[in-house]
């Protein structure tokens, strides 16, 4: 009698642990949904997107807007020069120093002679570019993306086609040219980094430094800085990092989708795990915003690399890697962006002679600049300054923070900015 008492209580008390523990996981489900829904208002308080729908919906889209074809027409424009110039079958477009080959310039000459009209409609457009919906709406918000998508794959093939023309017209001396391409590859990017993604934002961003790069063929040119003052004003407008927090802000709404369809999120016994993979997933997001908004590689770098979520979810196959893309292309763009802003401070400065610590050009007083521009977003500390003849190299430390001097190739990976400079004596 006692054995069956004893085994009736140790039963019991095992049936009332289970009961305890599986009531404990339903709180713990419960409280993990409640942090979930908590967070999804906060973010659709501040006007932030968390589903594709959302996205959709403060794009815009989904109302029929009338035809317009410019871009069409740009597209098919650039799209015949590319079939002249990328002829696969043809000689080299490009030497390994990324300079135009002579077949290349003969290529690039032909192409645009055939196809003059391609800056002049390019220049029309970008003066009043469309809207970022699509002309007849769409029916559903994955169209929608769909439609964004190869948007910018046209706009990839235009960027290119204008870095064509300012190449070949650097290397025969036409400045005027080189600045015409470097100005609406600067528009184009304005344009397109308005598209919601890091995709859209990664062909901004290209197409931004593509302007920095033509930039840099002017500074080159010892009657070049004059010229270059016109884009001092839209280089000091453009917010690389801004763009990439709003793209990460979109593409936070795709990863939450997908998430959605993650095996587990249906099953009670799996579901505490799934809140689990939400939440890193909205504290990652967070962070990368917050992180990329003020300019701290380190922090963002280290919140990409933090673990917290399962490597086979397609939000992070699908949605991570093009992030991961994003954030390294602004931050690369961003460093020479404020070093370019740098080397047309200096040329217009008028020095007399190379101070004895080139770090004295870094004078954000005396350059006219605001603080942070002078600053590395690598590191957060000034930039370096290589002075030798007639050149100067401003340049960042770049992703892996070590002072390589300069340099950029076998393994370093310094971000610089080089321009003629031989101040009087």
């Amino acid at each position: 009698m006692h054995r069956v008492t004893r085994a009736a209580l140790v039963v019991g008390l095992i049936i009332a642990f289970l009961l305890i523990a599986a009531g404990g996981y339903v709180w713990l489900i419960a409280l993990g949904d409640k942090r979930i829904e908590s967070k999804l208002a906060a973010l659709r308080q501040a006007g932030e997107p968390t589903s594709v729908e959302e996205l959709w919906r403060a794009a815009g889209a989904g109302h029929d807007k009338p035809k317009d074809t410019r871009f069409d027409d740009v597209v098919a424009q650039a799209t015949e020069i590319r079939k002249i110039v990328e002829n696969s079958y043809a000689p080299a477009l490009m030497d390994e120093n990324g300079h135009l080959t002579e077949a290349g310039r003969e290529r690039v000459g032909e192409a645009f002679q055939k196809h003059g009209k391609f800056l002049e409609l390019t220049e029309q457009l970008l003066e009043n570019p469309p809207a970022v919906v699509p002309p007849e709406g769409e029916a559903r918000p994955e169209e929608h993306l769909k439609w964004c998508v190869r948007v910018v794959q046209n706009a990839d093939v235009i960027a290119r086609m204008l870095r064509y023309w300012g190449l070949f017209n650097a290397e025969s001396g036409n400045i005027r040219e080189v600045l015409r391409a470097a100005d609406l590859s600067q528009k184009l990017a304005r344009w397109i980094h308005t598209y919601p993604g890091t995709m859209p934002c990664n062909s901004a961003l290209k197409a931004e430094a593509n302007a920095i790069d033509l930039c840099e063929l002017i500074a080159g040119h010892p009657k070049g800085a004059k010229e270059l003052e016109i884009l001092r004003q839209p280089l000091m407008d453009s917010r690389p990092l801004a763009w990439c927090a709003r793209a990460v802000v979109a593409d936070r709404a795709l990863g939450l989708n997908l998430l959605v369809r993650y095996p587990g999120r249906e099953s009670l016994w799996t579901r505490y795990r799934w809140n689990q993979f939400y939440l890193n997933y909205l504290d990652l997001f967070e962070r990368l915003v917050r992180e990329i908004q003020q300019g701290s590689y380190s922090a963002v770098a280290s919140a990409l690399n933090a673990g917290g979520m399962p490597p086979e979810a397609d939000a992070v196959k699908m949605v991570i890697p093009t992030v991961r893309r994003c954030v390294n292309e602004a931050f690369a763009v961003e460093a020479r962006r404020r070093e370019c802003l740098v080397a047309l401070a200096i040329l217009n400065m008028h020095v007399q002679k190379i101070p004895e610590s080139t770090e004295q050009l870094l004078d954000p007083g005396k350059l006219n600049l605001p603080k942070d521009v002078v600053l590395d977003p690598y590191s957060g500390t000034p930039f370096h300054v290589l002075t030798a003849n007639d050149q100067c190299v401003i340049y960042s430390v770049g992703p892996n923070q070590k002072d390589e001097g300069g340099q950029t190739f076998q393994g370093a990976d310094d971000v610089s900015f080089r321009f003629a400079w031989n101040p009087a004596t």
